[in-house]
């Protein structure tokens, strides 16, 4: 079984690589410039090209958020999330790779030159996959958050039955029996 710890910690730093790599130049064009007066160069950021990336990406950093304050199937939805959100992501920046468009204004794209960014980004995606996998799989498995961070009607709800109450040495029927109080000696 997989610590919830080191399935968050595998999607946190995937997803937070994911966005701060997409902000690096993937993609470098030769423009030729309108009326023939020469070629420039224009660079493009992932972001730019795959602006998909950063906002899957912050959705991911979300859904870590959400599997700490969640518990039982709302954990394992949170998961089918960062699945489906991992697989948009290689399947954006794969199409991307596959035909790359660099914007350049009314200019004429020339040659487009691919950097390795898009491909680092292939590979934290596959980690992000790997984390919601792990999240889906055994997050039944992992301790909630403590009661203090629940609400005041929750607190009520799981406060000692009656029955409890009676093997904690507190008579259930008072009104005034404090579940936390120490029992009298008899």
């Amino acid at each position: 079984m997989t610590s919830r710890r080191s399935a968050l910690t595998l999607l946190i730093v995937s997803a937070a690589s994911i966005l701060i790599v997409s902000s690096f130049t993937w993609a470098t064009a030769v423009v030729n410039v309108l009326g023939g007066a020469g070629t420039r160069e224009v660079s493009a950021a992932g972001n730019a090209v795959v602006p998909t990336v950063v906002s899957l990406s912050i959705v991911a950093l979300a859904g870590s958020l959400a599997i700490l304050a969640l518990k039982g199937w709302a954990r394992q939805m949170i998961g089918v999330l960062i699945v489906v959100v991992a697989i948009v992501i290689e399947i954006s920046v794969f199409r991307f790779a596959m035909n790359p468009i660099v914007e350049s204004g009314n200019d004429t794209v020339g040659s487009v030159a691919l950097n390795q960014w898009w491909i680092v980004v292939m590979l934290l995606a596959i980690f992000l996959m790997l984390s919601g996998v792990i999240t889906l799989r055994s997050s039944r498995a992992w301790s909630a958050m403590s009661a203090k961070y629940e609400g005041e009607a929750v607190r009520k709800e799981s406060a000692l039955s009656p029955w409890d109450a009676l093997n904690a040495g507190q008579d259930p029927t008072s009104d005034l029996a404090d579940p936390n109080s120490e029992p009298e000696p008899a």
